[in-house]
């Protein structure tokens, strides 16, 4: 029997693998810092990241995920706003 500690780092070792192009939705979301949850929301209203079925499968794919976060708005700390606002 495989202890339990080993099959925990093989699944963060799949996440992690720089080689990797297909994430599912649950790697996805732990790549982008996000809950699975928020992915399987986004997927459904159009608000989410392009995405491929395989079989059936959604799986993300790596250029796909970056493409989208580097899409997203980029917000200053509020403070910052403030008072480049009043120079």
């Amino acid at each position: 029997m495989v202890p339990s500690s080993y099959l925990l780092k093989a699944k963060n070792d799949l996440r992690t693998d720089p080689q990797k192009r297909g994430f599912n939705t649950s790697e996805a979301a732990h790549y982008c810092g996000l809950s699975k949850s928020y992915f399987d929301h986004a997927r459904l209203t159009g608000n989410g990241p392009s995405y491929v079925r395989l079989g059936g499968r959604v799986r993300y794919l790596k250029e796909d995920l970056d493409t989208w976060l580097d899409s997203l708005p980029r917000f200053a700390h509020a403070a910052a706003e403030a008072m480049s606002a009043q120079q």
